[in-house]
């Protein structure tokens, strides 16, 4: 039974060397609670930097969220924002990370978000840059929308159509999740 901080040292190992997928978000979900900013360095420098296959990656990402609104204590809230500004820099993971950033209310990322917006390669990312733009209270994201409209405007209508209620994005804890669907009657929940 895994009770306490000193556990942290048995779990390092045993995800060290799993060699399937299945379960790993909850295997490190645990380690990151208990071992808190000294284990999210093993984390990053195990799964992230040495770029494994998505679905460990993807699993690192579920635990960073359950350890943000499971065990907020566990992480300064500038470590969770260095790691999913990390899986950001994934293409393969940045679409689903985006979200993140805005419930951490980071908005120094702005820039960042914007900059990929432009060079997309992908229609995926646009629709959540957009949500973060949308929820961004500087104001340069006012001036950042208009230039996202001119850049792909249908990426704009999409993520107009379904978007999630801006106070899950802010207060994640205290709300939620309402996908709202704009149709040609008005909006429907």
């Amino acid at each position: 039974c895994i009770r306490d901080r000193s556990d942290a040292g048995w779990l390092q190992p045993q995800i060290a060397k799993r060699s399937e997928s299945s379960g790993l978000g909850a295997w490190i979900g645990c380690y990151l609670t208990l071992a808190g900013k000294e284990g999210l360095v093993f984390v990053e420098r195990q799964f992230l930097q040495a770029r494994k296959p998505f679905m460990d990656r993807y699993a690192v990402m579920l635990a960073l969220r359950y350890v943000r609104d499971q065990h907020p204590a566990s992480l300064p809230r500038e470590a969770l924002l260095k790691s999913f500004r990390q899986i950001l820099a994934d293409d393969q993971l940045a679409d689903l990370v985006v979200t993140d950033l805005a419930y951490l209310e980071d908005w120094e990322s702005l820039d960042r978000l914007i900059e990929m917006y432009q060079n997309a390669d992908t229609e995926w990312i646009r629709p959540q840059i957009v949500n973060f733009v949308r929820v961004c209270p500087l104001p340069r994201a006012t001036k950042a929308m208009k230039q996202l409209r001119q850049t792909d405007a249908s990426a704009v209508k999409r993520a107009e159509q379904f978007w999630v209620d801006k106070t899950v994005i802010t207060k994640p804890r205290q709300s939620r999740i309402r996908v709202i669907r704009r149709g040609n009657s008005g909006f429907r929940c």
